[in-house]
């Protein structure tokens, strides 16, 4: 999970925060949005820094950076990182 306080999380564009939250992910962080957005709120991520980091796992699938994993069709949010998300993380 990222570790920023949750004020910043709440004032970070999108794509600042989903070039944060793909870093995590390429590193192992969660499989899923569900997992990933439930994690947050059991930490620190409560109300709108929760809602900031959904909208920047929206970004990341807007630019083609995660996709839905189609091996895991009976999971909501299950996704991959692209080939894209790799190059862009590094």
């Amino acid at each position: 999970m990222i570790d920023i306080d949750p004020q910043r999380v709440i004032e970070m564009t999108p794509a600042e925060l989903g070039s944060l939250v793909l870093r995590d992910l390429v590193g192992g962080g969660s499989w899923s949005q569900w997992n990933y957005i439930n994690e947050a709120e059991q930490g620190r991520y409560r109300g709108e820094a929760a809602n900031a980091i959904s909208g920047a796992l929206g970004w990341l699938t807007g630019q083609g950076l995660i996709a839905h994993d189609p091996r895991n069709g009976s999971s909501w949010g299950a996704f991959v990182v692209t080939p894209e998300g790799h190059r862009a993380a590094r």
